[in-house]
């Protein structure tokens, strides 16, 4: 039976391949836009996470940097929620969320 850590681990791995993968197509599709487009500061920044993300996993890592890089990974997932007009109803209820923060910190 596999233990919680190599569950985490492959999930890690995974995720980290499919970031990637998603990554070279952006920069196949874009070409030099990717670097010379409007958002090439964006795109270079998405470029150094993913990628040190996939070396990291790759490593079996778990450090400070390790964290950080896995949670800006999420940050382009929930930019990616927010830009899809498709999922207008989870990016309402994830913006409701947000909103009610302050109020709930508040009241505590």
């Amino acid at each position: 039976e596999p233990s919680h850590n190599s569950i985490f681990q492959g999930t890690e791995l995974f995720l980290a391949t499919f970031f990637l993968l998603e990554l070279i197509a952006r920069i196949c599709t874009s070409k030099w836009a990717f670097i010379l487009g409007k958002a090439w500061m964006e795109n270079i920044v998405e470029a150094v996470v993913v990628v040190s993300t996939f070396a990291l996993d790759l490593a079996e890592t778990n450090n400070e940097f390790a964290r950080i890089a896995r949670s800006l990974r999420f940050g382009r997932v929930v930019r990616f929620i927010m830009k899809t007009k498709v999922l207008l109803p989870l990016r309402f209820m994830m913006s409701s969320m947000l909103n009610c923060g302050p109020t709930l910190l508040w009241s505590m």
